[in-house]
């Protein structure tokens, strides 16, 4: 199998995976046309990123590639739609860097509860400037938006601070939230109103775009201090331009911005950056060594058992749908006889059944074993004709239609 390594990797990460058996091609250079025509012409399975933007263009001329691997969090810069529609696994590797996220997170609460940043700057000026009085952290309130695990890694440290943590997810009930040691905020309103300080931990989606509006910046407190190091379109920047003006004591941290450069240095300029009640990092929450080698290392092991199962753990696949459009069910059990799934399938076929996914599982003794079909019947009234026909087959043991009433639950492997 072939891998294509893109972006900065360490030696020690390529060597691991040619040890493992796999033609490696490692060239961190590459970039758009070139790495275009790189997977062209090198055909590989499996293409590994850290940062590298990955196109329709580019994707639709990787007729060979079966995996991407992206070693960090999230997917941004793939295009999923085109991936999925060439049947081709997205993963990457959550979790990895939610202790560097909220180290940082609390650095930049330090940094603008202490007005470290003007302290640094004058000092280097030759400026002497007490400046601003520090509130301290202590009993203060930190509402927490988000309760993955970053949210939980923020929280942990609030309480080492001697905050007191509030915790909003609307995936979380008061009980799973309480059971994280965080004090239930039933909205977020009701969170905004009580926090002193507020930071965002919240996956990309189109309910979080903008999840910070104009009306609950308003709600913060006078002196509130915003923190987001997840997504820079949180909040609208021309909202959150407005309330700093509207409000003089608001504050405002962030890691992620509008139109962020590729390069690791580049000029960049943002009437927010120089905001001088804003405080901001060039997207480095997760550029800390123990992030990266905790990234390369999930994504290694990601590679090896695809390398040697041809599958992806759920928790890493970015693009496998978490809601088929199956109607109906079709569990069959059979003898591990050539032929006889094979038979069951071309009946279905036979029949027109659109199959949508397909599991098997083999019993002990590698004697029989059971096949779950989801599928879309042509004609609801042909089933039981169609079922009938399957039970008649030579080596079938059973067979039974079920109407899939609701989702099916997640699988540990796509």
């Amino acid at each position: 199998m072939k891998v294509v390594v893109s972006d900065l990797f360490s030696d020690s990460t390529v060597e691991t995976l040619r040890e493992a058996g796999l033609e490696c091609h490692y060239d961190h250079t590459l970039k758009g046309q070139e790495l275009k025509q790189l997977l062209v012409e090198e055909q590989p399975q499996i293409l590994l990123v850290r940062s590298t933007r990955l196109t329709a263009d580019t994707l639709s001329a990787a007729g060979s590639l079966e995996l991407i691997v992206r070693a960090g969090t999230g997917t941004d810069g793939i295009d999923l739609g085109e991936a999925s529609r060439k049947g081709i696994l997205v993963a990457h590797c959550p979790g990895m860097s939610a202790m560097a996220v909220a180290e940082l997170v609390f650095g930049l609460i330090c940094a603008a509860d202490r007005s470290i940043p003007e302290n640094v700057g004058g000092l280097r000026e030759g400026v002497w400037n007490k400046g601003r009085q520090a509130a301290g952290l202590y009993g203060k309130t930190l509402g927490i938006v988000g309760l993955g695990d970053i949210g939980v890694q923020v929280a942990q440290r609030a309480k080492a601070f001697g905050m007191i943590p509030l915790g909003y997810d609307p995936r979380l009930s008061k009980t799973q939230t309480e059971e994280l040691g965080l004090k239930y905020r039933d909205g977020l309103l009701a969170l905004v109103q009580e926090s002193d300080m507020l930071t965002f931990h919240v996956p990309n989606t189109k309910e979080t775009r903008h999840m910070l509006t104009a009306e609950l910046l308003l709600a913060c407190k006078p002196e509130a201090l915003i923190v987001n190091t997840s997504r820079w379109d949180v909040v609208s920047e021309e909202e959150l331009l407005a309330a700093l003006e509207a409000k003089p004591g608001l504050r405002y941290a962030c890691d992620c911005h509008r139109m962020e450069p590729m390069e690791y240095v580049a000029d960049y300029r943002s009437r927010l950056a120089v905001h001088p009640r804003v405080y901001g990092t060039c997207h480095i929450g997760s550029f800390t060594k123990q992030a990266e080698e905790a990234f390369d290392a999930e994504a290694i092991a990601l590679i090896l058992h695809y390398a040697n199962t041809r599958k992806v753990l759920a928790k890493h696949c970015a693009n496998r749908t978490r809601s088929s459009p199956a109607t109906h069910s079709l569990e069959v059990r059979v003898l591990n006889t050539p032929g006889t799934l094979a038979s069951v399938v071309s009946c279905i076929a036979a029949a027109n059944w659109q199959v949508l996914e397909i599991e098997s599982a083999l019993f002990q003794g590698a004697e029989a074993c059971r096949a779950s079909l989801n599928f879309l019947p042509a004609d609801l009234e042909a089933v039981p004709t169609v079922l009938q026909q399957i039970n008649s087959l030579p080596g079938v043991l059973s067979a039974d239609c079920f109407l899939m009433t609701q989702d099916a639950e997640e699988k540990p492997d796509s």
